[in-house]
């Protein structure tokens, strides 16, 4: 009997794909590495970017694929792969240089905290891990220049000091925290958003055979995940007429496919792939 081919459409994590067309990309800054392992990716960021002087600024990074980092220029030490740290107060512009290393090889990141002259208010507002596994927790750490008094709202609340640290509750969904502070120099709100480990697949159940023949006997599908492009480790079948999976993710950026498969177990072809970034 001849295998009846079918075709089916993807939809990763919100994003529509224009018939079987491709998706998203992951972010990051990758450095070279051997090997069949991928490099390490970093996400390294100030905030602010630019302070007052004796004021500081707040570093937060993710490294995916790494195992291990160190800290050079305006700061240093071994670091986790992971996590956010007060510049601690500067009077000079400050270049902070994070390396990561993993099997893949190394990757490096810098950033820079300049010095302002400016009297407005400001506030910064960050989370370690900015990305949990559903249940998680992470840490939110804040800043603030030129102002008396801040005030939580949205995924916590309460008056705040006007710098500090906090553990928040069991994440289960994205989560978006805001500080707002007030002083004689102006008001400052700053925001962050913890994002779930996870990837919501959906997709559009085919209606025709790859000739134009109506498809009367689609029997499941199966979704095809893995760490590099059509590299896929992981596999899930989806019995039909269902047309969603969610699954849980380590940091890193993964890639996505999905096949369909008739009564009669045919595959087939995967679409093409898209693909979602988590930290």
């Amino acid at each position: 009997m001849r295998a009846t081919s079918v075709r089916v459409c993807a939809v990763i994590a919100s994003m529509l794909l224009a018939g079987c067309g491709g998706g998203g990309s992951g972010g990051g800054t990758a450095a070279a590495g051997g090997g069949a392992s991928s490099p390490p990716t970093i996400n390294f960021s100030a905030n602010p970017t630019s302070v007052s002087s004796g004021s500081s600024s707040m570093l937060t990074w993710s490294a995916a694929n790494a195992d291990s980092c160190t800290a050079s220029g305006g700061w240093s030490g071994n670091k986790a792969v992971s996590g956010s740290a007060s510049t601690g107060a500067i009077s000079t512009a400050t270049q902070y240089t994070l390396n990561c290393n993993g099997p893949g090889g190394g990757a490096i990141a810098n950033v820079t905290v300049n010095i302002s002259s400016s009297t407005t208010a400001s506030a910064t507002l960050s989370a370690s891990p900015p990305g949990v596994a559903p249940g998680g927790t992470t840490t939110l750490d804040w800043t603030s220049s030129n102002v008396t008094s801040c005030a939580a709202s949205n995924g916590w609340s309460g008056s705040k000091a006007l710098s500090g640290s906090e553990a928040t509750g069991a994440i289960n969904s994205d989560q978006t925290y805001t500080l707002t502070c007030t002083g004689t120099s102006g008001n400052a709100v700053a925001s962050t958003t913890v994002t779930v480990r996870t990837a919501v697949v959906s997709w559009t159940a085919p209606t025709q055979n790859t000739d134009g023949s109506a498809l009367t006997n689609l029997a499941a599908y199966k979704v095809y995940w893995g760490p590099s492009s059509r590299n896929y480790t992981q596999s899930a079948t989806v019995n039909a007429p269902t047309t969603t999976y969610t699954t849980a993710l380590t940091p890193g950026t993964w890639y996505f496919a999905i096949s369909a498969i008739d009564l009669t177990n045919a595959e087939s072809a995967k679409t093409n792939e898209v693909s979602k970034t988590v930290f």
